[in-house]
């Protein structure tokens, strides 16, 4: 019983972390030339903002004005990322690009005695076991 709470702490702290992942990379965390790419325009046109936060957008570029990759120069803390097109500095929304960042993984777990999801609370809680 002595071991089983530092156990049970160290492994809650263990899955939290694999599920949460790396959190977002902000222009304070040094993300200067991040050195990953956009690979593609998934809601045209790419709307470029002058600052990290939705406004009205500087400039708008069609994808045939656009040549990819286009490589991030920077991320905020609110996910918008920097970039350079056409010798045009601006801010992207992530949600209109698709980019070569690594996506979040997510641990399933099993064991139903090991979760705190109640039964029916969840559809598809035992989907990939």
């Amino acid at each position: 019983m002595m071991f089983r709470i530092p156990y049970v702490l160290a492994m809650t702290i263990a899955c939290t972390a694999l599920l949460v992942g790396p959190g977002p990379v902000s222009a304070e965390d040094g993300a200067k030339g991040v050195g990953h790419n956009i690979t593609a325009i998934t809601d045209p046109p790419l709307d470029l903002f002058k600052e990290a936060k939705v406004t009205r957008p500087e400039v708008s570029l069609e994808p045939s004005q656009v040549t990819l990759p286009i490589p991030i120069l920077e991320i905020a803390g609110n996910r918008m990322m920097r970039v350079e097109v056409n010798g045009v500095s601006g801010w992207v929304m992530p949600t209109f690009v698709e980019t070569d960042l690594p996506k979040a993984k997510v641990e399933f777990i099993c064991d139903s005695a090991a979760s705190n999801v109640q039964i029916g609370a969840t559809r598809g809680l035992g989907t990939g076991c």
